[in-house]
């Protein structure tokens, strides 16, 4: 293959040459423990904003660019020919002298792609990408050009975040001129993140593909090359922060779609959960109970206003923990043309709420959270007979919690127990006329008394004397869960590199019991 240098016209001191040529093979490139060829086919480098010429990669030391019109980037039958008027400094005239004498006569591009064909695993064609950097490099991965060199957002990616550790480490015992160089290096690098961040999700949030054509859709492919490792904008983790139901996405979150699924699942699957009052905290907490209500009396004008001592205790938080790995392999998320990605999120979600609602309503709170039906609660009812409540139970349930509860109040039981309800009363009448009959708010499963009602597979089942069989109250005022650290989402392309597989990983740490203890009637059934 016959190389292509860089042109360097005397005349007007310009540099010309070739970024990239058109069907042409690269070197071996290896990554990820894989090593494969690629080659780009015609039309397929989109220039995306302002394109830049740097010096061997380095964003800090631009030489030309579009937005200035001292960088022209077009396509003709060979490749990306460009032509760069990097002005008359003396660095400019050093440059010029390496390429003239050949020491530097490559170049490398960056770009992101929108979509690719594989032959096999071991060549891999661009058919669509965004361009974004030219360089000058003296060694490149394509050998038929002047400046073919690869740098795709999969290299960038590591290469910055390599770079933002180092300036890390170094800007604490830099001078005080370098340390505020490498904060503006370290902008640099986050604002290009920033900016294929907001490319990549206006694309993912598009109109979806027909299915005749979703195995080439851009936005699919994107995906799936941000879950294998390829695309994720230096944002390796998903972090999620869930509060009384409500998740909210951190800055860093990368995958906003497949964030939302993974706390829809989890909501799904705890019910409680969302019921409660949810908080993060990093420490271990204590939470402050009142222990007497305070009360106030009418006094004479004059008079000395009345004094009230406040007594509180504490509660103590702790904290547990579940995690889940999965490792998926680089074909089946190469080869996958549904949505494998939003599948994987889900499922972890789910394994947690599943977990989790189990411990939020029976745990024993012997390592482990107390349960919103094991948990000490004042106010109690018992049901007139050994056997599952009714329906006057539940009224004269709702009759015993003190009225200041009731606005936020809502039932909690298992669907065993609210089926007996209202498969049958006094009157052999079902309970589901009315108020019952149109139903469907929140997750509820029907309202009782105008309070609606929620069921948890967890919730105790068994018509045993003694049995706590359904509560009533206000779960937010009453209960509370306590995060230690966001709820989090994870894909590591690199420790499992060496096998082909992509990790992806969710964790946990929670506990929960009950904090206002008078909030919440618990019926139990009868001995």
């Amino acid at each position: 293959m016959r190389e292509i240098r860089a042109q360097l016209t005397e005349q007007d001191g310009m540099i010309r040459g070739y970024a990239a040529v058109f069907n042409s093979w690269s070197k071996p490139i290896s990554e990820r423990g894989r090593v494969f060829r690629e080659q780009i086919k015609p039309g397929a480098l989109k220039p995306e904003g302002n394109v830049s010429l740097w010096w061997m990669h380095d964003h800090t030391d631009p030489l030309a660019n579009t937005k200035s019109g001292t960088l022209t980037v077009t396509e003709d039958e060979r490749g990306l020919a460009f032509v760069a008027d990097i002005g008359n400094t003396q660095r400019a005239n050093e440059i010029r002298d390496l390429v003239r004498r050949g020491v530097v006569s490559e170049m490398s591009i960056g770009f992101v792609v929108n979509q690719d064909t594989w032959d096999g695993t071991s060549s891999r064609t661009i058919t669509s990408a965004r361009l974004h950097e030219v360089s000058l490099v003296e060694n490149a991965a394509y050998t038929g050009t002047l400046a073919a060199v690869r740098k795709e957002s999969t290299m960038s990616v590591k290469e910055d975040r390599a770079r933002i550790a180092e300036l890390n480490n170094e800007y604490t015992t830099a001078t005080e001129e370098r340390q505020l160089a490498i904060i503006d290096e370290v902008s640099g690098i986050e604002e290009r993140i920033a900016s294929e961040k907001a490319a990549f999700d206006a694309r993912l949030k598009a109109p979806a593909a027909s299915s005749a054509t979703r195995a080439a859709s851009p936005a699919k492919d994107e995906t799936r090359e941000w879950f294998r490792g390829g695309f994720r904008s230096n944002r390796a983790a998903i972090g999620i922060n869930i509060g009384s139901g409500t998740a909210n996405l951190t800055t860093n979150a990368t995958m906003p779609v497949l964030s939302n699924e993974f706390v829809k699942a989890l909501d799904q699957e705890s019910i409680i959960r969302s019921l409660v009052s949810v908080e993060t905290r990093g420490v271990d907490t204590d939470i402050p109970v009142i222990a007497n209500r305070m009360t106030a009396a009418l006094i004479g004008e004059g008079a000395a206003y009345q004094q009230e001592t406040m007594t509180a205790s504490k509660i103590s938080f702790k904290s547990w923990k579940s995690g889940i790995t999965t490792d998926v392999s680089e074909e089946a998320l190469q080869d996958t043309v549904w949505d494998l990605a939003a599948q994987i999120v889900s499922e972890h979600g789910r394994a947690h709420g599943r977990l989790w609602e189990n411990y939020f309503a029976v745990g024993t709170g012997t390592n482990q959270p107390k349960g919103i039906f094991a948990e000490s609660w004042a106010t109690s009812y018992t049901t007139a007979v050994t056997g599952l409540p009714t329906v006057d139970d539940l009224v004269k349930a709702a009759m015993k919690l003190n009225p200041q509860y009731h606005a936020g109040a809502s039932w909690l039981m298992n669907q065993a127990t609210w089926g007996s309800i209202i498969a049958s009363n006094a009157s052999g009448k079902y309970l589901l006329n009315g108020e019952n009959g149109n139903i469907l708010r929140d997750g509820a499963a029907g309202l009782f008394l105008g309070k609606p009602v929620y069921l948890s597979e967890f919730a105790p089942t068994a018509a045993t004397a003694g049995t706590v069989s359904a509560l009533f109250g206000d779960f937010k005022r009453g209960y509370r869960v306590i995060d230690r650290a966001a709820v989090t989402f994870t894909v590591d392309d690199l420790s499992q590199a060496n096998m082909g597989l992509v990790r992806y990983s969710s964790r946990m740490r929670s506990d929960a019991k009950g904090v206002d203890l008078a909030a919440v009637c618990k019926i139990v059934i009868k001995t």
